[in-house]
């Protein structure tokens, strides 16, 4: 492998290896949590034993062991597509299931986008002057316009069809996560099975089927392009080049976030286009940046004489100096700074600005003054997000319009089932940062590919951005999904290797 390619990686490497090491070792004596109330989102700790924690890893791994053992003397036989069918089944029939337990509506922001995208198809569209919801979240457009071709099809505000679109995407997601372990392991088949497990068992995923919102299929669509990407690594074929392309550049309509993943689609490409110089990588960075640009250029020319020239969006910065807020003990959440300090300035962000720089270098300053403060806040923040095992699934889906299911109901009200399954999934998360920190220590030197990395150089932009912008765990849940490969295939070489150290041998 050439010097340039391997050097990136090892860059991108060392970072993670620092930044997953942190995250394990938090997570081993703190979780965060909600308080189960329907009307606080913010995110408490309990701390832990670490001493107990090292033990449910270890029976985690057990657990895999013995998995693992079955494949090797059983399952191995089997064809890999089989198993892939059988998750698939699983994991729509559970979304589907769900959708009729946990019957919400939107509320928020959920409902905002769905209520524009009912005024627009009855030709109001008001929402684009200053001050109103479109003008200052622009980012949403996408979605609304979504939204009106759904209700179009399916009819006006029809929440229950758009669930089951959400239902959809999620055996998308399981697919499309075990074609990226086949690439990133050339094919093996027990870190496949692993995966399928894993992804099957992702307790969080599920409630937020009923999420009126763009999580699901903008993390469903992005996860498609990444597989999309890796086997164009393999073999260059156009058609797959035009799917790419158009598949990231509908997921970045659906949510904004994905900027963060596809900044990783393009270091890769531009890492092995300076690697080669050959056309089919430059064509890939082609199709990563133009998909994007193309869908946001074809939104523009849809409302092109919707815009109304002084309606200014809130700007990002504000974000920012928002998620540098303590307000009440919860590090960078919520506190309504962007919206009411852009509409104190009449929505102008020239007016704005003066303010944004003042409070940011207030911020600056003080954590300049006190770095205790400064790493106590970031280090809460971190956990916060990072380390709330059921990434605020439930309250998320707080606004119910119907009888919840016995299972909805211990999970919402965290009554015993549901601190079981909140107790799993906190064993899950612990074992996910140790398995990953364990492949990206013993890969260091084989994985010379930028390629294996896409997912967890997404993963790693994302951890930054939530350091920097807003923090809310449900902006890291898509991080979740798109970790859970590396966390079954470091899962796996991490059971393999123990297995070669005591001597055991692969059946």
């Amino acid at each position: 492998m050439k010097k340039f390619e391997r050097g990136s990686t090892r860059i991108f490497t060392y970072i993670s290896i620092v930044i997953f090491g942190l995250l394990f070792y938090h997570s081993l004596s703190i979780t965060g949590e909600n308080s189960g109330e329907w009307w606080d989102e913010h995110v408490f700790f309990r701390n832990e034993s670490i001493v107990w924690s090292l033990i449910c890893i270890a029976l985690f791994l057990c657990g895999f062991v013995f998995i693992g053992i079955i494949y090797d003397r059983f399952l191995c036989r089997w064809k890999r597509n089989f198993f892939l069918i059988a998750a698939l089944v699983v994991s729509y029939a559970f979304s589907v299931y769900w959708i009729y337990a946990n019957p919400v509506a939107p509320e928020g922001d959920q409902l905002m986008v769905s209520q524009y995208a009912n005024a627009f198809n009855m030709g109001d569209f008001r929402g684009f002057n200053k001050g109103q919801y479109i003008a200052r979240y622009p980012q949403q457009l996408g979605l609304v316009t979504f939204l009106r071709v759904f209700y179009t099809i399916f009819g006006e505000s029809n929440y229950q069809a758009y669930y089951h679109f959400s239902a959809l995407m999620i055996p998308l997601i399981v697919l499309s996560g075990c074609m990226i372990v086949r690439h990133i392991t050339e094919r093996n088949g027990k870190a496949e099975l692993f995966y399928l497990i894993l992804a099957v068992c992702c307790v969080p995923m599920y409630p937020y089927v009923g999420f009126f919102y763009g999580e699901i299929p903008s993390t469903a669509l992005a996860i498609v392009s990444a597989w999309l990407f890796l086997s164009l690594m393999e073999k260059f074929s156009y058609p797959k080049l035009i799917t790419m392309g158009v598949c990231l550049g509908v997921a970045v309509q659906f949510r904004k976030n994905v900027l963060v993943m596809v900044i990783a689609f393009v270091i890769v490409a531009v890492v092995r286009w300076i690697q080669n110089r050959s056309k089919e990588n430059l064509l890939m960075l082609l199709s990563v940046v133009g998909g994007v640009l193309l869908l946001q250029g074809a939104l523009r020319l849809v409302y092109y004489d919707k815009y109304v020239e002084d309606a200014e969006a809130v700007p990002a910065l504000s974000f920012i100096v928002m998620g540098l807020n303590d307000d009440y003990g919860y590090s960078g959440w919520y506190n309504s700074y962007s919206l009411h300090t852009f509409a104190a300035y009449d929505d102008s962000t020239e007016a704005m600005m003066p303010q944004m720089k003042a409070d940011l270098q207030t911020y600056f300053n003080l954590y300049k003054s006190d770095t205790s403060y400064a790493v106590d806040f970031f280090t809460r923040k971190m956990n916060a997000q990072w380390n709330t095992p059921m990434y605020q699934c439930m309250t998320m889906n707080k606004n119910t319009v119907g009888e919840q299911a016995k299972l909805v109901q211990t999970l919402r009200y965290r009554a015993r089932t549901g601190l079981l399954i909140e107790r799993v999934m906190k064993v899950y998360q612990m074992a996910m940062y140790a398995s990953i920190l364990y492949l990206l220590i013993s890969k260091r030197k084989e994985w010379e590919s930028v390629g294996k990395y896409l997912l967890l150089i997404a993963s790693l932009g994302g951890f930054f951005f939530s350091m920097l912008w807003e923090a809310k765990t449900r902006y890291v849940f898509p991080y979740l999904l798109i970790m859970i490969p590396y966390f079954a295939v470091g899962l796996e070489a991490l059971i393999s290797q123990a297995k070669a150290r005591i001597g055991c041998k692969e059946v």
